[in-house]
C-alpha cells in the first residue's frame, strides 16, 4: 500500500534550462532588443528550438563575439531561420571575432545546421593565424549565404586554418552562395567533400560572386556533383598559386 508523503512542504522540483521555441520575427541589438547578442540568441535557439519560420533582424553596429549552432529543433524546409540586417546595409552591420586557437577558430560554427540563411551581414576574422569565418562539420544541408561580405586580414599562407569558408569532410550539400563578396584568406570557399564513404556531394551553386585576394585558392571543390559555378569573379594580387581548383567534380 502506497504511503502519501508525510512532509510535502520539504520537497523540491527544480527546472533549469527551460527555453520556448521561437516563431516570427526577432531582433538581435540595438535599442529595446529581443536578444541583446548572438550568444544569447544562440543559447536561444539550441536549446529551445523553432515552431514556426523565423526571421533574425540584426540591428546595425559591431558585435564582437562568435557563436555557435547546432541541428535546430523544428528547423526545416517550411520553418527556415534567416539572419539578416535590419537596415540590409552589411556594411554596417558586422560579426567580428579574433581567433586566438584551433579550438575556437572561426566566428559562426554550424554544427549539423540546416535551412539556415545569412543575408546582408560582415563577418571579418581579425586574427593573424586562426582565420576561418564560417567552420560547418556534421552534414549541415541546405545553407544560403547572399550579400554578404567575409574577409579576414590578408596574409600569406596555404593553410585551411585560414579558409574563409571552411567545409570538414562531411555530406554538407545544397550550400548556395549568391552575390557574396569574399576578401583574402588562403581560400575563399574549402569545400571538401566526404569521397571515402562514397558520397558526392550534391545541389550545391555558387552564382555572382567575388573571390578578392585569396593566397592559394579563390575556390577550392572536391567531390562535388552537378555543382553549378557561374559569373564568379575571382581577383588577386598575388602571383604563386592557382585560384580556381576542382578535382573530381561530376557535372
Amino acid at each position: 500500500m502506497e504511503q502519501a508523503m508525510l512532509f510535502p512542504a520539504n520537497d523540491t522540483t527544480v527546472l533549469s534550462d527551460i527555453y520556448a521555441g521561437l516563431a516570427g520575427t526577432y531582433t538581435v541589438g540595438g535599442s529595446s532588443p529581443d536578444f541583446n547578442n548572438f550568444t544569447e540568441l544562440a543559447t536561444q535557439l539550441n536549446i529551445g528550438g523553432v515552431t514556426s519560420a523565423v526571421t533574425i533582424d540584426v540591428r546595425d553596429g559591431t558585435y564582437n563575439e562568435q557563436f555557435d549552432l547546432i541541428q535546430i529543433l523544428g528547423v526545416d524546409s517550411l520553418n527556415q531561420l534567416v539572419f539578416q540586417s535590419e537596415s540590409g546595409n552589411s556594411a554596417a552591420c558586422i560579426l567580428n571575432y579574433t581567433g586566438s586557437g584551433s579550438t575556437n577558430n572561426y566566428i559562426v560554427y554550424l554544427n549539423g545546421t540546416d535551412w539556415v540563411t545569412f543575408r546582408n551581414m560582415t563577418f571579418k576574422n581579425s586574427s593573424l593565424i586562426y582565420q576561418r569565418i564560417f567552420s560547418i562539420y556534421s552534414g549541415a544541408t541546405h545553407l544560403v549565404f547572399e550579400n554578404n561580405r567575409i574577409s579576414n586580414t590578408s596574409m600569406t599562407t596555404t593553410g585551411a586554418h585560414a579558409a574563409l569558408m571552411f567545409y570538414s569532410s562531411d555530406v554538407n550539400e545544397y550550400q548556395t552562395y549568391t552575390n557574396n563578396i569574399f576578401e583574402n584568406g588562403s581560400y575563399g570557399l574549402y569545400y571538401d567533400g566526404n569521397y571515402n564513404n562514397g558520397n558526392y556531394l550534391k545541389g550545391n551553386s555558387i552564382i555572382g560572386n567575388q573571390f578578392l585576394n585569396q593566397y592559394y585558392y579563390g575556390m577550392y571543390l572536391e567531390y562535388s556533383d552537378a555543382v553549378i559555378i557561374d559569373s564568379n569573379i575571382i581577383r588577386t594580387t598575388f602571383t604563386l598559386y592557382e585560384f580556381f581548383r576542382y578535382s573530381i567534380i561530376q557535372l
